[in-house]
């Protein structure tokens, strides 16, 4: 969305207290269409080159694939080449160091149902798994990665393995006045006790998940949009991520420049 990264940038967020950065790529737009659906090796330099800066700053980076809309449009046709995407991957990064992580796919909705997401996901861990036994693993999380399509799955248990959800509760506050959010900017306030009581029962559920799974869940993405007043935004965020580490969940907030 005309922002590249920058290493000084990843600077910036490791001076700041934070350990990690997900990397939301959209390899999709940059593998062909036919089998055996290679992958454009412009664009794997250039994650590569990303994955070695955040290294040598010292953060642990997420890779994901991000906006592969074809997919949920389209399961039967692209599942084969979104595999045929994560077998170049594996073996591309196959000596990265541990401090990269694998995120398999981001949101998928429509016709990528809570179960056809769960068969993928095992399918993509299995081909991974030949070449990356230890390595961290996000599995993607169905129905926009809402906390309902995490509560739905039924994930295979692995020992390296995290779930993840996105949280933008209360969407009309969260996103009024994004222009591609369908919730138009009318000053919605937020923070009385009744807002974070309901904020904080969403995060009991998630850790009920962590339980139930005995794997540890990943809050991928939280945020406000940037149309909402600073004040408002601060207060959300504050609430959710001390939620989150009062009780041991993980998380990343969206986003860096967006």
């Amino acid at each position: 969305w005309g922002y590249t990264v920058r290493r000084e940038d990843l600077v910036r967020l490791q001076i700041a207290g934070f350990d990690s950065v997900r990397l939301p790529v959209n390899w999709s737009e940059h593998t062909r269409k036919n089998a055996p659906y290679e992958i454009s090796r412009d664009m794997l330099a250039r994650v590569d080159e990303i994955i070695g800066w955040a290294n040598e700053i010292g953060l642990k980076i997420i890779v994901n694939v991000h906006h592969y809309e074809d997919l949920n449009n389209l399961p039967d046709v692209h599942e084969p080449r979104l595999e045929a995407i994560w077998d170049q991957l594996s073996a591309h990064f196959a000596r990265a160091p541990p401090t990269l992580i694998f995120e398999t796919i981001n949101e998928p909705h429509t016709n990528m149902s809570v179960a056809r997401t769960d068969a993928l996901n095992t399918r993509i861990l299995a081909r991974i798994r030949q070449n990356h036994p230890d390595r961290w693993v996000i599995w993607g999380t169905a129905e926009w990665g809402s906390l309902d399509g995490l509560e739905a799955a039924l994930p295979q248990h692995d020992p390296r393995i995290m779930l993840t959800y996105h949280e933008y509760a209360p969407y009309h506050f969260t996103h009024q006045g994004a222009p591609w959010g369908n919730a138009p900017q009318i000053r919605i306030q937020w923070g009385t006790r009744r807002d974070v009581s309901r904020m904080m029962q969403n995060l009991d559920k998630a850790v009920a998940v962590q339980t139930r799974t005995r794997m540890p869940v990943f809050v991928g993405e939280f945020g406000v949009y940037d149309g909402v007043p600073i004040e408002q935004r601060a207060r959300w965020v504050r609430t959710l991520r001390e939620g989150l580490e009062e009780r041991g969940l993980a998380w990343c907030h969206w986003d860096f420049a967006g």
